[in-house]
């Protein structure tokens, strides 16, 4: 049984500054204007800046049973404070002063790991093994130096890193006259999103998006391995999956998902994607492109990651000579995965901040290209 809670600190980004620069510039004068060589004041020093720092609790039992059965479990918490963030003062322009990052910021990160393992030799032939892991981990932004003015329903405080500031879809738009009796955005007809009017003023603008739960990082993460030897011969098959993460995938000009093609909006009572291909070509570029959550999708996945099978040479004859028989095997990765959307998963790597290294999976999806 483990329990080492620490506390570190790191360096902060260096854009912040903690000198005052001067830069090169020039100023036009005359009545015949020419630019003149000058200097004009550069970023704003910080000299009170400071290293982040993170205090983490992390208590954890490792168990052997029955000679052959495993368990370990991790109850992790992560706060990490003096995070640079731009600050919320405004200065006025005439100043020529931009404020730099200050030490504000503050995350909160915990969640659970375990692991659970099965071995055993059934004789000296044949023996096998099974392997199971799962993580729950979430972070909440503790405190985010976020002007006065933003919306309660759109602060990031409260709510998890790179948390979707998503417009509210209610649907598609069937006719003409339902568009003209309700808030939309200029140039909205018949096969478009319909957008919530959050803060009823009338009008669709930035000022009804919504600041959500959920982000492209994965709250839940899962693996298992499976294998065993027969003699010579050996076999392991790895999967390894994720839950609880959402993804926004929606079109972006003329080059487009195939299936956003094949959904599109013709006549009323079709509602499973928008008129993206419908209409006047500069229509691809309108309403329909914004950040949305009818584009949100579940990002959850599993994947068959890796799958290997070898032999194992003996060791007569001059054999007897090497330190360790030699082994042939053949291996496949990335065999198959199955996308909760339907829609294919990559694996671009990205950090899960402060704890955690996590590996979230976005959709990726074939496009074509098609004129109205």
């Amino acid at each position: 049984m483990r329990s080492p809670p620490s506390s570190t600190s790191r360096p902060t980004s260096p854009q912040a500054g903690q000198i005052s620069q001067y830069l090169a510039a020039g100023y036009f004068y005359g009545a015949s204007p020419s630019q003149v060589p000058g200097f004009v004041l550069g970023p704003t020093p910080n000299v009170n800046i400071t290293w982040e720092t993170a205090t983490t609790t992390d208590l954890g039992l490792d168990m052997r049973l029955f000679r052959n059965l495993t368990f370990g479990l991790d109850v992790f918490r992560s706060k990490r404070t003096h995070i640079l963030v731009p600050p919320n003062e405004i200065v006025p322009l005439y100043t020529g002063l931009s404020l730099p990052d200050e030490n504000l910021g503050e995350v909160l990160n915990r969640g659970i790991e375990f692991q659970l393992g099965w071995r055993k030799t059934v004789n000296k032939d044949f023996s096998y093994f099974i392997n199971g892991n799962f993580t729950y981990a979430v972070n909440k932004v503790l405190f985010e130096a976020e002007p006065a003015s933003v919306p309660a329903y759109q602060r990031m405080t409260g709510h998890p890193i790179g948390s979707f500031l998503l417009y509210q879809s209610q649907g598609l738009y069937q006719d003409t006259a339902t568009v003209n009796k309700t808030p939309h955005p200029i140039g909205s007809g018949a096969g478009d999103i319909r957008y919530k009017d959050v803060n009823g003023d009338g009008q669709i603008n930035a000022l009804d998006k919504v600041r959500t739960n959920q982000s492209s990082t994965p709250q839940i993460m899962y693996g298992m391995s499976l294998g065993g030897r027969y003699k010579g011969f050996d076999a392991t098959i790895f999967f390894r999956g994720q839950a609880a993460a959402q993804a926004l995938l929606q079109p972006g000009g003329l080059n487009m998902a195939q299936q956003f093609f094949d959904g599109r909006w013709l006549r009323s009572g079709d509602s499973k994607y928008p008129r993206t291909f419908n209409g006047p070509t500069n229509a691809t570029y309108g309403s329909n492109t914004y950040q949305s959550n009818f584009w949100l999708l579940n990002d959850g996945f599993l994947r068959l990651k890796n799958v290997e099978i070898g032999y194992t040479f003996g060791r007569e004859g001059l054999l007897q000579k090497r330190r360790s028989p030699p082994r042939a095997s053949i291996s496949a990765g990335t065999v198959c995965s199955r996308s909760i959307n339907g829609v294919p998963p990559s694996i671009p790597s990205r950090r899960l901040p402060p704890h955690r290294v996590r590996c979230p999976v976005l959709p990726v999806a074939t496009t074509r290209n098609k004129e109205c």
